[in-house]
């Protein structure tokens, strides 16, 4: 299929016109799907965002598409919501009106009394009580914010790995941070600005597009890989949001945050990824993990792990404090290369835990 036929099919039309409703919707409270119309204008961009735009990718189109759209529908948007108000005051004004007119007649106030419009000089044309009204609706239509000319307010920015994470049973695509503990508040977050992680051989990787959410903020994102850093074991995307929207809805009483990482799809990833070691064996050069089931697209060999949880055993506290690679994955049992300078043997009464360090992402907000 053609790039051409890709942009202007119909999948991708709805696609993107649900993540401008999703957008729209957070940013102005306003559904632009009840109005069947808006579907039609938004189609209209199509044609001239593939003419205008020199590109061979169709996540670069997607985005020129989704900015121009948000620019275009925010700023129509913010135009009814004008008339409306203006509408208001015009009928306020009629009442006003229509209220001395009543007084008038209620006094009875002879015709004689009353000085016809055309004979109203010109200093007194300037006040009559309609000129107030009509001033308060232009001010309406000049001080309408425009979202995309504000200058953003300076946060202090800060980050959040989920080699960091609070809970266990979890895995590096859906997790919980205790924020609390990493002297973060929860009224200080106010955006996802870029998120880094590890690119791997499963489904949410299909397309350079995922979805982030973090359902005790409110919030939900599309995000475009924009570029791709090589690192010595495997290359790692660097995520965007496709449209930068502010968190406002937040508890400040909220101590831990929860990290949902999904494909397009919303599909949630089906296993957790640390382990639980039932044996620890210290050979000549080698150690070897006993661990529950490994799944081979958790962890590869030439990956880096780390146990966590470590207790308090002299003969291993000094041996497991640092990663190790990974050589050799054979059914259950993982083994990694040490010095040989340690004291050999088997320890089966533990209860602790590994993680591979190799495909943790990072967070960065603000």
């Amino acid at each position: 299929m053609s790039l051409y036929e890709q942009f202007h099919s119909d999948i991708n039309k709805k696609f993107m016109f649900d993540i401008l409703k999703d957008e729209l919707l957070k940013s102005t409270s306003t559904d632009i799907s009840i109005d069947s119309s808006n579907y039609d204008y938004f189609l209209t961009f199509f044609p001239k965002v593939f003419s205008e735009n020199n590109s061979d990718e169709i996540e670069t189109l997607n985005k020129i598409l989704l900015d121009q759209s948000i620019i275009h529908f925010t700023e129509k948007l913010n135009q009814s919501a004008v008339v409306n108000d203006y509408e208001k005051l015009l009928q306020e004004r009629n009442n006003i009106y229509n209220q001395e007119k009543d007084d008038h007649t209620s006094d009875n106030i002879e015709m004689d009394d009353i000085i016809p419009p055309k004979s109203l000089t010109k200093n007194e044309k300037k006040v009559l009580p309609y000129t107030e009204i009509n001033e308060i609706s232009n001010q309406k239509e000049l001080t309408i914010p425009n979202q995309h000319t504000l200058e953003e307010v300076k946060l202090k920015p800060f980050s959040l790995s989920s080699s960091k994470r609070s809970n266990i049973n979890s895995s590096r695509y859906y997790y919980r941070i205790n924020i609390k503990n990493h002297s973060i508040h929860a009224k200080n977050i106010k955006k996802i600005s870029k998120l880094i992680l590890p690119i791997e051989d499963n489904f949410i990787f299909d397309i350079p597009v995922i979805s982030l959410s973090i359902p005790e903020l409110n919030y939900k994102v599309h995000m475009q890989q924009e570029k791709t850093i090589q690192s010595k074991i495997k290359p790692c995307g660097v995520y965007t949001p496709i449209i930068d929207n502010n968190i406002t809805d937040i508890n400040t009483d909220i101590d831990k945050i929860t990290i949902d990482i999904r494909d397009i799809t919303e599909t949630k990833f089906p296993s957790n990824d640390i382990l639980k070691i039932n044996i620890i064996e210290i050979k000549e050069n080698t150690i070897e993990f006993t661990c529950s089931n490994i799944q081979k697209i958790n962890f590869k060999v030439n990956d880096n792990i780390k146990v966590i949880n470590i207790q308090n055993q002299n003969k291993l506290e000094s041996i497991l404090n640092d990663p190790f690679k990974i050589k050799k994955i054979n059914k259950n049992i993982i083994t990694c290369k040490i010095n040989d300078d340690h004291e050999k043997g088997t320890f089966n009464d533990i209860d602790m835990k590994i993680i591979n360090m190799s495909n943790q992402n990072i967070i960065y907000s603000n």
